[in-house]
């Protein structure tokens, strides 16, 4: 299976740069959000990786009221830590 040529590469990217545009909010991070990945690493029970935990720090403190991931580990983490996680979609497993 080959990759795309440059062409298609290049207007690939141009839509999903229009797509985050359109559909995502993008967060900065912030002092609390790291002091509050902090304290969500340090609850053992969520086995939470630093980058995840900032992740969800940073949906927390910005008030999100869904919070969508794949990752089966993270969703686990967030509802111990009482949030508003779930993977939007069915998956197995």
């Amino acid at each position: 299976m080959g990759g795309l040529d440059e062409s298609t590469a290049l207007e690939v990217d141009a839509e999903f740069v229009r797509m985050i545009g359109d559909s995502f909010v993008v967060l900065p991070v912030d002092a609390g959000d790291f002091d509050l990945a902090r304290n969500y690493v340090q609850t053992c029970s969520t086995g939470l990786r630093a980058g995840d935990a900032l992740h969800l720090a940073v949906a927390a403190n910005n008030g999100a009221k869904a919070i969508y991931s794949l990752d089966k580990r993270l969703v686990s983490a967030g509802k111990r830590l009482g949030l508003p996680v779930g993977h939007g979609i069915r998956i197995s497993g």
